[in-house]
């Protein structure tokens, strides 16, 4: 198995837009992939831009997401498949 199969993908939603690149600013910085992509029809948001990032399987993905998520994040949904599962907030 390669590395790209153990990564799950997210979605995190915002409230404006300088939130999602500053999260995704973020993210790359401390070594994830994310990247600002137009939200989902799936999926609701007050800016209409999100960040989808992955997480390998192995890291303490609660705790990832804890550390990375503040006030300015609206919501982090799991993506399985072709579902976004809410996990946070």
């Amino acid at each position: 198995m390669n590395k790209q199969e153990n990564n799950m993908e997210y979605i995190a939603t915002f409230y404006i837009h300088y939130s999602a690149i500053k999260f995704a600013r973020d993210m790359n910085k401390k070594g994830y992939t994310a990247n600002p992509v137009p939200v989902p029809r799936q999926i609701s948001s007050s800016c209409g831009t999100c960040v989808q990032f992955t997480i390998d399987e192995s890291e303490n993905v609660p705790t990832v997401i804890a550390d990375m998520a503040d006030e300015n994040v609206e919501a982090i949904f799991c993506k399985q498949e072709n579902n976004y599962n809410r996990i946070h907030f």
